[in-house]
């Protein structure tokens, strides 16, 4: 997935957290990016997911 959407971390330190919210079409609906709490990406999804079912995104 990294080299799909072409993540990477700085100063070649390995791979970034991202999570992504892909639609039934394969568009990318929401990007997070977190390092540090890990607990905030699935939040993240959630919200994502809440407002593309509520046709907000």
């Amino acid at each position: 997935m990294r080299r799909l959407y072409d993540v990477r971390r700085r100063f070649g330190l390995g791979t970034s957290r991202f999570t992504y919210v892909v639609d039934d079409a394969g568009v990318i609906r929401s990007v997070y990016h977190n390092e540090f709490v890990m607990r905030s990406h699935a939040d993240n999804a959630l919200e994502a997911l809440e407002a593309l079912r509520n046709g907000r995104a």
